[in-house]
């Protein structure tokens, strides 16, 4: 797969409760962990590896717990932090609108390459 650096940012909805799986874990989605290996942790490698230098996280729910997980990527990657202040009440739907003014000014495309890298 070729490097995408400069022609994408990136957005990743992470503000979600995940209600069912809550009661197997209080951990955000983002952060729960396959194979000794957070969800987060590859979603960001495969972003790495696409060359993507820029994600927009839209987080929520135990947002502090996300953004301070994600800061051993800063150094490969910029990461944008949007809150979702209404995460629970309105879900990703929300979460996509409460992005909607970044990637407008920015006048880039915005691609969903982690799909790409499973």
């Amino acid at each position: 797969m070729g490097k995408v650096r400069n022609k994408f940012c990136t957005i990743l909805l992470l503000a979600g409760i995940g209600k069912r799986i809550k009661k197997y874990s209080s951990k955000p989605k983002s952060l729960l962990e396959i194979n000794n290996s957070a969800i987060i942790d590859r979603i960001f490698l495969c972003l790495i590896n696409l060359g993507i230098d820029e994600v927009y996280a839209v987080v929520g729910y135990k947002h502090l717990e996300i953004k301070k997980y994600l800061k051993k990527y800063s150094k490969s990657i910029k990461i944008k932090f949007i809150f979702n202040k209404n995460y629970s009440r309105y879900g990703s739907s929300f979460s996509w609108f409460s992005v909607e003014k970044e990637w407008s000014k920015k006048k880039k495309n915005f691609d969903a390459a982690w799909g790409h890298c499973f």
